[in-house]
């Protein structure tokens, strides 16, 4: 399908059109009359090529009249017209404002935003060690030094992984949409399994038995609802000619 738009694969664009447009580069929309380099030119010629536009329109987050002031500030916040009385409403929610029950609260259940993936490993850490159980750190299994040498992102698998009993966790995967265990599912680590004769001086676990609030399927562990056993995965690249796993 070389002669074909994308090699004939089909592709989604989404996006907020509230976002601030990109820094020291151009949307792939802008149609104005400064001149464009020849990426900006491609770009904008293969964006042309999609015809089918949807706009959604309801907030999936805010939903229900208790939330309908909010909705409000953000829709505000997005067009330009967020007010003196927002900001001060906004500001009385400042963490230096919080009780201090609402203050730990936060940071032991809030979602964190970082700039930078380094800025998340300092908490990362400290709410594994709030766990108050033995932490087992997870390193991988590389077949020549290639892949030793490679980056997460090389391999799309991390070298290492900190876990524990009772610590939260993120799905990477769609392992079973149907019943909810999507990339992003939220869970909680209940059992780390080892094979007979294997422990962690020599060897990863077998698989992790993980609890999803949301799993919809059969619980591995009857007597623990919405279990599910998480196993290692393999990754395959190349680097030169030389196969990594």
């Amino acid at each position: 399908h070389a002669d074909q738009m994308f090699g004939g694969l089909v592709l989604l664009l989404c996006g907020d059109l509230s976002q601030l447009p990109p820094v020291g580069d151009k949307p792939l929309y802008y149609n104005g009359e400064a001149a464009l380099t020849p990426a900006q030119s491609q770009g904008r010629a293969l964006y042309a090529q999609f015809k089918e536009c949807y706009f959604l329109t309801e907030s999936m987050r805010q939903q229900g009249p208790e939330n309908e002031r909010f909705r409000g500030e953000l829709r505000r916040l997005a067009n330009g017209t967020f007010t003196i009385d927002d900001w001060r409403r906004w500001e009385e929610r400042s963490f230096d404002r919080l009780s201090e029950e609402e203050q730990v609260r936060f940071h032991t259940e809030g979602v964190k935003l970082c700039g930078r993936n380094v800025d998340k490993v300092t908490y990362n850490e400290d709410g594994i060690k709030r766990c108050n159980t033995p932490i087992l750190v997870i390193k991988a299994e590389e077949n020549n030094a290639e892949a030793r040498n490679a980056s997460d992102s090389e391999g799309e698998l991390p070298r290492q992984v900190p876990v524990c009993k009772g610590a939260d966790v993120v799905l990477t995967d769609n392992l079973w949409p149907e019943m909810g265990l999507i990339n992003g599912s939220k869970g909680t680590v209940t059992h780390i399994v080892f094979q007979e004769g294997m422990h962690p001086g020599n060897g990863m676990p077998h698989f992790i038995v993980v609890a999803f609030p949301d799993y919809l399927g059969p619980s591995f562990l009857p007597d623990h609802p919405g279990t599910v056993p998480i196993f290692p995965r393999t990754a395959e690249w190349k680097v030169g000619t030389k196969q990594c796993k």
